[in-house]
């Protein structure tokens, strides 16, 4: 089934670093392949904020909107972006983010939905091998939201904690 037939909540979940040497790049999306080079390059530019303080550990999360390559919609990217101490890299910090891509504009939902996610990915990776174990859960997350179900027109969401279920 065609990718953009298939994703109903989320139309993918991406891991964005920043790269001293080349800027902001696409570490790892789940699905593979489900943007267009474009809009990958949207959001890994897209996924770190304005401004951040440099001095310390910072956590943060918002949202962008973007064009489609189409020009005819817009996706949302949810981030959770984390700096962190690190001398062994060459600017002392690593940075990076959560993201997650969809079409829907439901900000509190998905704001919540990324803090989640993004305290149990950067809490959890400190070794590859957690890294591997962490990104086999990112993608069972994806898969696991093409069976939440369908959305309705004029309704709410009002089951977060079901969702929430869904995920654990």
């Amino acid at each position: 089934m065609e990718i953009k037939k298939r994703y109903k909540w989320i139309k993918a979940i991406a891991i964005v670093k920043f790269d001293i040497e080349i800027g902001m790049v696409i570490e790892q999306i789940t699905p593979n392949k489900a943007l267009t080079e474009q809009e990958t390059k949207s959001v890994a530019t897209l996924s770190f904020p304005e401004s951040n303080c440099s001095d310390k550990d910072y956590t943060h999360t918002f949202f962008y909107r973007f064009k489609t390559t189409s020009n005819k919609e817009f996706f949302f990217g949810y981030s959770y972006y984390i700096q962190h101490k690190d001398l062994s890299l060459p600017r002392g910090y690593l940075q990076k983010s959560l993201v997650i891509i969809t079409s829907l504009h439901f900000s509190s939902f998905y704001l919540n939905l990324v803090q989640l996610i993004g305290d149990a990915y950067f809490n959890n990776t400190k070794t590859n091998f957690l890294r591997v174990f962490v990104l086999l859960i990112l993608k069972e997350l994806y898969e696991s939201t093409l069976i939440w179900p369908s959305l309705c027109s004029n309704s709410l969401i009002d089951d977060f904690d079901v969702l929430v279920l869904k995920l654990s």
